[in-house]
């Protein structure tokens, strides 16, 4: 998978936002920023899906990184095993 690599150590403002739909309507998507192995549970956005119309979400928070920690987005479908597709996604990191 991809991921951004931290250039240099600090406190930064990390901000996502995207466009989904999923495959059928009445399932719920999880979309997390993790570091490394952690999940960061103060930089996510959970959507149920009522229709299978393009939803937009975001989030935004804080995180200390250090020289060479990961950051990358996970999804999650928290209903079933039904498919999504993400239109845009953008993942903005500003050092603060």
């Amino acid at each position: 998978g991809a991921y951004l690599k931290a250039a240099k150590a600090g406190v930064y403002r990390v901000a996502m936002s995207l466009t989904a739909h999923s495959a059928t309507a009445n399932k719920t998507f999880k979309f997390e920023m993790n570091k490394n192995t952690t999940a960061l549970d103060n930089i996510v956005v959970s959507r149920a899906f009522a229709v299978t119309d393009y939803t937009p979400m975001s989030a935004t928070g804080i995180v200390t990184l250090a020289v060479n920690d990961r950051l990358w987005l996970s999804v999650m479908n928290q209903t079933d095993a039904v498919d999504i597709t993400i239109r845009h996604i953008n993942v903005n990191v500003s050092k603060l």
